[in-house]
């Protein structure tokens, strides 16, 4: 193979998240380790066996499996089945693959909506959010926190002791987002009175002796709406402890899944969650009971990105800067969902020049990446994403461009570790070569109003 010029970031932080030894997930031997999301829930029961095998087939080495699926574990308040899961499960064993199970809390049963709306966020006109998409609920809800509670403590009774059961994503793309609803006024009241502990205290900090914005008592503090007053009329002291306390409030519900997770699964399974490539919103160093954080990343989205062919290329510094990001924060970090092929949500959704995926496949590789993961194997034939591609196309049997490659990145990367090195060091011209990028997403907040 020819010598490949790495450019790589080495960021300056501290590292936040708790572990056994991290190390141990990902044996250096094995390089970087494949797997595939797959949805069983899509499809005919009679074609999960044909899916599975096929994935083991194609050479991917884990199944991603039910981060969307809660309806189908609890169909009913209180009423559980697995047996669905079980079936996939065994389908997997059966087949040499191992499991990275998900929490599904960010697509709630539809009889959490109609039965407790509240469950749900308020966008910034407090208009409450409805089921049918995902990630629109209000996280810091006792409701719905009680609901979270179950689910999880039974999905880890089940299958926290099972030796293919290699980790857990808790949640998907977990966002911060902001929300209007009275569980969250309250939650950030109590924020504020945490941190600053008098009224005023943090009319001092917000400088509310302007415009006559100041409070008598913390009952009198509302969550700062852009929507209403204009982004000129914000008070951007008030805006940044609001992006401060979504991302705390973030983290704590990763740790409190995580939490729960860790009192049943075996100490060899990982916990993770699947960040955005360049989040904005969420901060992964707040949390403290993660093993590592990884990410997703989808490098064409439509745009022009760099160059003559650009447009079909895409960006691949959105990998390689996640890449180090997330590395950067638990020591070691992968990609879970890596664009398989045009996307269905951008502006413009161009065929992928040929070589691309791979190419991304191995900007991951090359910064370090343990895992290389994609959404999703087989393209869905209905619904909000049915444009979006997958490794198999809607046939469900022909692998897609991207697909093709994938298969070959997995047999290359087999090949590789046929040549590993034990003690092997990396070139000195090569590990004399450094970058720092100073990232503080509070800085970003400030500007951003």
């Amino acid at each position: 193979m020819k010598e490949l010029f790495l450019s790589m970031l080495v960021l300056i932080s501290g590292i936040s998240m708790k572990s056994q030894d991290i190390e141990s997930f990902f044996p250096k031997k094995n390089l970087i380790t494949t797997g595939i999301y797959y949805y069983p829930e899509h499809w005919n029961e009679g074609q999960w066996e044909r899916d599975i095998q096929k994935i083991s087939d194609m050479g991917f080495e884990f199944v991603h499996l039910a981060e969307f699926a809660w309806y189908k574990m609890e169909p009913i308040e209180g009423k559980y089945d697995f047996t669905w899961l079980d079936k996939v499960i065994g389908l997997c064993v059966k087949y040499n693959l191992k499991i990275l199970l998900c929490t599904p809390t960010p697509t709630p049963p539809a009889w959490m909506r109609i039965n407790y709306p509240e469950t749900y966020i308020m966008d910034g006109h407090y208009i409450r959010a409805e089921n049918g998409t995902r990630g629109l609920v209000s996280i810091v809800n006792p409701k719905f926190r009680s609901f979270v509670e179950k689910i999880v403590t039974e999905l880890a009774k089940r299958y926290g002791q099972n030796k293919n059961v290699i980790g857990w994503q808790i949640d998907n793309e977990p966002p911060a987002l902001t929300d209007y609803s009275p569980s969250s006024q309250e939650a950030f009241r109590k924020w504020l009175k945490n941190k600053y502990k008098t009224i005023d205290a943090l009319n001092a900090a917000w400088g509310t002796a302007f415009w006559s914005q100041w409070f008598n008592s913390f009952d009198q503090v509302i969550i700062p709406n852009t929507n209403l007053v204009g982004w000129w009329g914000n008070n951007p002291h008030a805006l940044l402890d609001l992006k401060r306390y979504l991302a705390d409030s973030q983290a704590e519900f990763l740790d409190f899944q995580a939490g729960i997770l860790r009192n049943y699964i075996l100490k060899e399974q990982y916990i993770t969650t699947n960040y955005t490539a360049v989040c904005t919103g969420a901060d992964p160093r707040r949390t403290n009971k993660l093993d590592f954080a990884a990410y997703t990343a989808y490098p064409n989205g439509g745009s022009d990105n760099y160059g003559d062919v650009g447009f079909r290329l895409g960006n691949s510094k959105v990998v390689l800067f996640a890449a180090e990001y997330y590395k950067s924060v638990g020591g070691v970090s992968g990609v879970l969902e890596m664009q398989p092929g045009p996307v269905n949500w951008g502006g413009y959704n161009p065929l992928l020049l040929p070589g691309t995926v791979r190419m991304w496949l191995y900007h991951s590789f090359a910064a370090g990446g343990k895992l290389a993961c994609s959404y999703r194997f087989r393209q869905i034939i209905y619904s909000a994403e049915q444009y979006h591609s997958g490794i198999i196309q809607t046939d469900g049997i022909t692998p897609s461009p991207g697909g093709e490659e994938y298969i070959q990145f997995m047999k290359e990367i087999k090949e590789l570790r046929a040549q590993y090195i034990p003690g092997a060091k990396m070139p000195e011209k090569l590990s004399a070569r450094s970058t720092a990028i100073l990232w503080n997403l509070e800085n970003y907040w400030t500007i951003d109003r």
